[in-house]
């Protein structure tokens, strides 16, 4: 891949998780609940823990999404898919947050499935989001976290 494909394949990355974030990809129109497992978000089992988050962003909140898991998956942390938009987790005074971890199953460019993560994978890529409690986007990069059990891993701002 040449740096200009690179590039534009980065760009794109990062529209398309603006566009799930603001939009609640997949929804189905005029169903105000993207989970079409119900209307409750699934308990949860797995968690990523981020430690270290620099004090400037106290009080903001957080999420992650990731590419595309080998199972054809997108591996998802937010509090709750329940309503429009989803909930993000709010980022403690001490400079952690522990965000619960969901699969979001995608066909046709449709949520089909939410389930709750408790796999064991290595070397996930998200984006990492941050916002202000009053809207807009204060922050977003690219993280790695590389291995999972049971659903949960830890993830130290660096």
């Amino acid at each position: 891949m040449n740096k200009k494909q690179g590039l534009f394949l980065g760009f794109a990355i990062i529209l398309l998780a603006a566009i799930f974030t603001f939009t609640g990809y997949g929804d189905s129109g005029g169903d105000d609940n993207p989970n079409p497992g119900g209307n409750e978000t699934p308990a949860v089992k797995g968690k990523l823990t981020i430690t270290n988050i620099p004090t400037t962003y106290n009080g903001m909140y957080i999420s992650v999404e990731s590419r595309r898991l080998n199972n054809g998956k997108y591996l998802y942390g937010y509090s709750s898919f329940s309503g429009q938009p989803w909930t993000m987790v709010q980022i403690l005074s001490d400079g952690k947050a522990e965000i619960p971890l969901y699969l979001l199953e995608v066909t046709n460019d449709k949520i089909v499935d939410i389930t709750a993560y408790d796999g064991n994978d290595q070397g996930v890529n998200f984006t990492l989001f941050i916002f202000k409690s009053s809207g807009g986007e204060e922050l977003h990069q690219s993280i790695t976290v590389s291995s999972f059990a049971s659903g949960s891993a830890t993830w130290a701002w660096q």
